[in-house]
């Protein structure tokens, strides 16, 4: 079932089967002595379980950068993630908006307003180097996705899914500036590169970082 920008709360069927998985994964062997100090240490065993699913999500990216854009993520430091959000954006170090739309473009449907998404526009944050961030859907932020980060999502949801990124048919992307205002991502038949005015009359939806 594909993924929506508000993630819903696990249902009592769906959050019985997670932990029915989960306990079957774990070992049957363990020491005992290691399985008693993680039995008095709750707190380890939780973050140690948490590292697991974010390395599981590192090497989703791993191949999403390898299948699309043929190169290797390297090392990245991932942020410790925030209640409310549920998603995790990894930027490559040197990929641009131009690379990311024509590698959505090759896998559905898409529009742009310009042919040069980069020649100057104006972003919060550039890839200089390869980072990470969390991200939530909201209304309103004062940290908001840029327009490389919310195709990447775009994309990378794709990727996982086969299916469109559900968020009312809108993803502002005010972490960035067009000269003609900010650019914001729309669902219809196709993906669309747009803009709107300027970063105070945004009303919509957007990804914050947390």
């Amino acid at each position: 079932m594909p993924m929506k920008g508000n993630a819903q709360q696990l249902g009592p069927g769906e959050l019985r089967e997670f932990f029915v998985r989960l306990l079957a994964a774990v070992p049957l062997d363990i020491p005992p002595d290691e399985a008693r100090f993680w039995l008095g240490n709750p707190g380890l065993l939780g973050e140690a379980m948490r590292r697991v699913l974010v390395v599981d999500q590192m090497m989703s990216w791993e191949y999403f950068y390898r299948r699309h854009f043929d190169i290797a993520l390297g090392g990245v430091s991932v942020p410790a993630r925030k209640p409310g959000s549920d998603r995790l954006i990894v930027v490559a170090q040197g990929v641009t908006c131009n690379q990311a739309f024509d590698a959505c473009q090759k896998c559905f449907p898409c529009w742009r307003v310009k042919a040069d998404l980069d020649t100057g526009t104006v972003n919060d944050r550039n890839p200089t180097q390869a980072y990470a961030v969390w991200v939530r859907c909201t209304n309103q932020a004062s940290k908001c996705i840029t327009l490389l980060e919310g195709l990447l999502l775009m994309l990378k949801h794709w990727d996982d899914t086969h299916d469109r990124l559900d968020v009312d048919g809108h993803v502002f992307c005010p972490g960035s500036q067009f000269p003609g205002g900010i650019p914001h991502l729309r669902w219809d038949s196709m993906l669309r590169v747009y803009w709107c005015g300027s970063r105070d009359q945004w009303v919509g939806s957007t990804f914050s970082i947390s």
